[in-house]
């Protein structure tokens, strides 16, 4: 049990030291993009051009802040029993097509009321908006298909890749409860905004838990993209047709997904029961938990008490507090 302990603790600091990494490149490579940016599109206001290149450009660097942790893991515990991700594009076979599209739309009912849920604990002020294109006129056809691009698909892929595909891979052997605690609170502190923390934390425990029965990034992808996508066309359409007309169209859009969502997961719950005893028969004969698992409340503590998690806890708290006033003009 020693070695095994000290596997996993060299495996957390690795982790912690990605997600350093992570802030790292997030607030100096990838902010200074977007400062660069900016001034070329003040500088070219009129040119497409410019406009499209520097945001595919924004994009590429988007996914790369993401990519070079997972590169810089795998690259410095190459002496430690790491756990490769799964990028296999197909579903497992023992799983009918039915349960992803179930676990999908439940996940996602989950997601819509955690997001309501957050916009009462933390109300947004009338300053601040998430309406992607607010306030611009004329858009053209290619800034609508570049912000489904650049805040649909690219979140989606990148995202998923460090938070499920990384971090939880690497910590399920150990805890598969404390997986998910660790990846939801660290992407609900990634995204550093008082606003979002609850919504994103809620978020990442919703696909951590769907990444862990589906064994399947893809699917985590998926809902990803759904979540992202949808948010996305609600920019869209409050910028095509305003915000008073479609705003309650909106909201029972939602209301229609999330009754969708409690169906599906009502079906899945009752497939689990029927499937509940052949399920404890063969972990009872393929899987050992004792053995397998360290306890899961230890094991969260003593995560959270690594040093490298600790700086990337603070850090992000720090940020979101300042962040935090800067909204509420504190």
């Amino acid at each position: 049990m020693y070695n095994r302990e000290k596997e996993y603790r060299a495996i957390i600091s690795a982790l912690g030291g990605s997600l350093l990494l992570f802030l790292l490149l997030f607030h100096t490579v990838y902010g200074g993009v977007v400062s660069v940016q900016n001034i070329l599109i003040r500088q070219f206001a009129s040119s497409d051009v410019v406009y499209i290149i520097s945001e595919l450009f924004c994009y590429c660097v988007y996914i790369l802040i993401f990519v070079l942790p997972v590169m810089f893991f795998y690259g410095i515990t190459k002496g430690v029993k790491n756990h490769p991700m799964d990028l296999t594009l197909k579903m497992p076979k023992h799983r009918p097509l039915f349960s992803y599209v179930a676990i999908i739309f439940s996940g996602l009912a989950v997601v819509i009321v955690m997001a309501y849920v957050n916009q009462r604990v933390v109300p947004v002020p009338p300053s601040v908006s998430f309406e992607l294109f607010k306030g611009i006129d004329n858009i053209k056809a290619y800034v609508y298909a570049l912000g489904f691009f650049g805040s649909a698909v690219v979140p989606a892929f990148s995202e998923e890749l460090l938070f499920r595909g990384l971090i939880v891979s690497n910590i399920k052997p150990y805890s598969r409860k404390g997986a998910v605690v660790i990846s939801a609170l660290a992407f609900g502190l990634m995204h550093q905004n008082p606003i979002q923390v609850i919504y994103a934390t809620a978020a990442g425990a919703v696909l951590a838990l769907i990444y862990l029965k589906t064994e399947s990034i893809w699917c985590c992808i998926a809902l990803h993209f759904v979540n992202n996508f949808v948010s996305v066309a609600q920019s869209i359409a409050v910028s095509l047709f305003g915000e008073e007309e479609v705003r309650t169209i909106l909201m029972w859009c939602d209301v229609a997904t999330v009754a969708v969502g409690i169906l599906f997961g009502v079906a899945l719950l009752l497939i689990s029961l029927k499937q509940k005893k052949q399920k404890s028969i063969w972990y009872a004969e393929h899987f050992n938990k004792e053995d397998k698992n360290i306890s899961s409340g230890r094991f969260c503590l003593e995560t959270l008490f690594n040093p490298t998690i600790c700086i990337f806890v603070v850090l992000c708290i720090a940020v979101t507090v300042l962040k935090g006033m800067e909204i509420y003009n504190m």
